[in-house]
């Protein structure tokens, strides 16, 4: 009796453990979001918005369907979700190029969507999409292009034409001849477009008067820094706190190519000097705050730790703990910083949701407080 009771305590057991994994997240039902490519700030009905594609990569648990993607509209000043909508089967690594009043332009792995603004539907994808040539040009990184000075964004057919989407039209066109010759060697498998990278820092603001310096009997190897801050030509120490292995995140621009740069150009169509790729500026600088990014500890080598400082006072007016740092910052027309991170999660009432990290959207307010933003967030039952 007692060995029947035994197996049945332990059969009910197991099944409790399995349902269970399905429901609570955690192991199985796991939040594991990923963002390629930087937000595109907008705005929505008067409201600064951030617009951001990501890949779902958790598993799902109960809830029908498998592995998504998506955009998320972010209130920048709120950090609510104006919208979270699911794009069409097979539209991996979205990255959201350009925005007009109604449409929203969205690059990913084998090509490019059209999005509703005001709510994220899908109007029309790849082939769906009139005037892409007899392929649908894949989505690289040096394809599907905005620029702002013609409202456009412009891409290269598998025939290398440069065509384009005027804001707010869902079908390409042609470029004409001054597109063709700012564009036409930097778009596309054969563009001599240089990637860029993101997730950088330095030491040293551009405007040169704040930055990280060892403090005085700092042993030589030792990556230790404080926050200085140069007044009427005297460095003053700002902050007293330490900060290891430390830089200042970068707002990271791509340089548009000079008009007809690309004409009588061979390759390799070197039209910018190495290293002027981009314009970069100090994230949160222009409204009086800085972010470091720095490691969480001194012997901490994997986690890393952003902490917000106001350069006027030396307060620190927030910290976040990251798994892996950002990945890109971008600041929005009212002044909120927005970071991309890699991060950890937590399952139901601060346990720990499992072992993979995931990307996050951290807003910095212009009060220098933060808000974290976990993207895709699975709930009970995968939810």
């Amino acid at each position: 009796m007692r060995r029947r009771l035994g197996a049945a305590a332990m059969a009910v057991m197991i099944v409790v453990l399995v349902l269970g994994a399905y429901v609570v997240p955690g192991f199985v039902i796991r939040t594991t979001a990923s963002i390629a490519g930087p937000p595109f700030l907008t705005t929505i009905d008067g409201r600064a918005v951030a617009l951001v594609g990501y890949d779902d990569d958790g598993m799902p648990g109960l809830r029908p369907g498998g592995l998504s993607s998506g955009v998320l509209a972010i209130d920048v000043a709120t950090g609510d979700t104006v919208w979270d909508a699911k794009l069409p089967d097979a539209t991996w690594e979205p990255v959201v190029v350009a925005a007009g009043e109604r449409y929203v332009y969205v690059r990913h792995t084998f090509g490019v969507a059209i999005i509703e603004l005001d709510d994220g539907d899908t109007v029309a994808r790849d082939e769906d999409v009139d005037g892409l040539g007899d392929e649908v040009p894949h989505g690289r990184w040096d394809n599907y292009v905005y620029d702002p000075r013609r409202e456009a964004v412009l891409f290269a057919t598998d025939e290398g034409e440069t065509r384009q989407f005027p804001l707010d039209e869902v079908a390409a066109v042609a470029a004409d001849d001054a597109t063709q010759d700012t564009w036409g060697c930097q778009l596309g498998r054969e563009g001599g477009a240089a990637p860029i990278t993101y997730d950088v820092t330095r030491a040293v603001t551009e405007t040169r008067d704040v930055g990280l310096v060892p403090p005085d009997g700092t042993p030589a190897g030792l990556a230790t820094t404080r926050l200085h801050v140069v007044e009427d030509g005297v460095r003053r120490e700002l902050s007293p706190v330490d900060f290891h292995d430390a830089g200042l995140v970068q707002e990271v621009v791509p340089r548009l190519p000079p008009e007809r740069a690309c004409a009588g150009v061979d390759w390799p169509y070197d039209i910018v000097e190495p290293g002027e790729e981009a314009v970069l500026t100090t994230a949160g600088l222009a409204g009086g705050h800085v972010v470091v990014q720095s490691s969480a500890g001194p012997n901490d080598e994997e986690s890393r730790r952003l902490t917000v400082v106001d350069v006027r006072t030396g307060a620190i007016t927030a910290t976040l703990d990251v798994r892996g740092g950002v990945a890109v910052a971008s600041t929005a027309p009212s002044g909120e910083v927005v970071l991309v991170v890699e991060a950890d999660w937590e399952g139901p009432f601060g346990s720990p949701g499992g072992p993979w990290p995931t990307d996050h959207v951290v807003i910095v307010g212009t009060d220098g407080a933060v808000r974290d933003i976990v993207v895709a967030e699975k709930g009970w039952f995968g939810l």
